[in-house]
C-alpha cells in the first residue's frame, strides 16, 4: 500500500521501515463515527411496509368509528411482524463505525509539516504539541536511546 502524505502528498519511501500504523516516523490520523446501519435501516422500512400490508388486510374487520379496537389491531399486527424478525434484528447491529484515515510524514523532518500539524492538533485540544528536535538533542543522545549524563 503506498502511504501518501495529506499534507505535502508525497509518497513514503519504499525502503521506510513499516509499522502497524504505517512507515515509521509518520503520523495515522483515524477518524471513527457511528453511522447507521443500512442493513438494520432496510429491516426497519420492511417491518413497517409488512405493517402497513397487514394491517390494510384487516382493516375491513374492525368495528367502524372505534378507534381503540383499530390501535389494538394495528398493534398486534406490529407484535407479530416484529416477532418474526427478532431473532434476525437481534444479531444485527443498529450503528456501524465508518472510519477515514490519512497519513502525515514524519513531522520532525518537515518544519512546514510540524507547522501544520501541531495547528491541527491544538484546533482538535489535544495536549502537547509535537516539537521539532534539535542537533544539539540528537547529538546528545546516546546509541541506546538514553541521554548522556
Amino acid at each position: 500500500m503506498d502511504h501518501i502524505c495529506a499534507i505535502t502528498g508525497t509518497l513514503a519511501d519504499d525502503e521506510s521501515p513499516m509499522t502497524e500504523t504505517g512507515p515509521l516516523g509518520w503520523v495515522k490520523i483515524t477518524i471513527e463515527r457511528q453511522v447507521p446501519n443500512p442493513e438494520y435501516v432496510q429491516l426497519q422500512q420492511l417491518k413497517a411496509s409488512m405493517v402497513e400490508q397487514q394491517f390494510d388486510m384487516v382493516k375491513e374487520q374492525i368495528p367502524e368509528g372505534d378507534p381503540n379496537a383499530a390501535a389494538m389491531v394495528r398493534l398486534n399486527v406490529e407484535f407479530q411482524i416484529r416477532a418474526m424478525f427478532s431473532a434476525l434484528e437481534a444479531e444485527m447491529d443498529q450503528y456501524v463505525p465508518q472510519y477515514e484515515e490519512a497519513y502525515i510524514s514524519a513531522p520532525e523532518a518537515d518544519e512546514d509539516v510540524l507547522e501544520v500539524l501541531n495547528s491541527i492538533r491544538e484546533a482538535l485540544g489535544l495536549m502537547d504539541s509535537m516539537e521539532e528536535r534539535t542537533e544539539d538533542e540528537e547529538d546528545s543522545e546516546d546509541p541506546a536511546g538514553g541521554e548522556d549524563t
